[in-house]
């Protein structure tokens, strides 16, 4: 039902406006004042409607003894255990909040922009859709997370269009230590927000020849060795990579 309220929530996780905007970026640059100023970055509206429904839901599966295999019930695990750490249920809300919201508009984009690429390209199109078919056809039409991970083609389609179309243009890091840039005379001091622009990467014809063309052999294993491994991060990269690369 794309009128159901979690659908309507979940929407207003993306609204943004220059308020917003502000906030998050003053936030970002001051987070202890930003904390002293309670102030919020998300939309308030959808914070609080995922706040009290993580509640409720945590309630409802301990009052009943209710257990599934999701992400929620490790969160739930984590809680009652011995190494819960002291975790306070707005902390754990905030990992599904962080758990849902990275995976609801980024994975609609780039099935999107797939499906737009693909009704571009007709050779393409009739390749990926030949390899589903053989795969499902040879498994009795039971599709699985191995059998997705085994069909290289439409990984490669995927990544290509992650490449063109990164739903996060950019990734912010704060560095830990003064750095060198390599091969300049500029220095990163400590502590410094930097920008990393994702998108200027995955357009650079030096890494990606004809970068404005949809080329899935880009990322053939034997291509992907030709190139530095940080000249692709539609997910980020590193301990803090996005959950969503799964």
């Amino acid at each position: 039902d794309p009128n159901s309220e979690i659908r309507r929530y979940g929407k207003k996780i993306f609204e943004m406006n220059f308020k917003r905007l502000f906030r998050f970026f003053f936030a970002s640059q001051f987070p202890k004042l930003a904390l002293s100023l309670r102030l919020r970055s998300t939309n308030t509206l959808a914070s609080d409607y995922f706040l009290k429904l993580f509640i409720d839901t945590v309630k409802y599966r301990e009052e009943n003894a209710v257990r599934r295999n999701d992400f929620m019930q490790i969160l739930i695990d984590l809680k009652n255990s011995k190494e819960g750490l002291g975790l306070e249920l707005t902390e754990l809300a905030s990992e599904s909040f962080l758990f849902f919201g990275g995976g609801f508009e980024t994975t609609s984009t780039t099935i999107t922009y797939a499906l737009y690429e693909m009704a571009q390209n007709h050779e393409i199109q009739s390749q990926l859709r030949d390899e589903i078919e053989q795969v499902l056809n040879e498994n009795d039409n039971n599709l699985t997370y191995e059998l997705l991970s085994d069909m290289k083609y439409l990984n490669m389609v995927i990544s290509e269009t992650l490449r063109k179309y990164p739903p996060i243009p950019l990734t912010m890091r704060r560095s830990t230590e003064k750095f060198r840039i390599p091969n300049t005379l500029l220095d990163v001091p400590e502590g410094i927000s930097v920008f990393i622009p994702t998108l200027g990467f995955h357009h650079d014809p030096k890494y990606y020849p004809e970068p404005d063309k949809f080329i899935p052999e880009r990322f053939t294993e034997e291509n992907i060795q030709t190139r530095p491994a940080f000249s692709y991060l539609p997910f980020g990269e590193g301990p803090r990579n996005c959950l969503g690369m799964r």
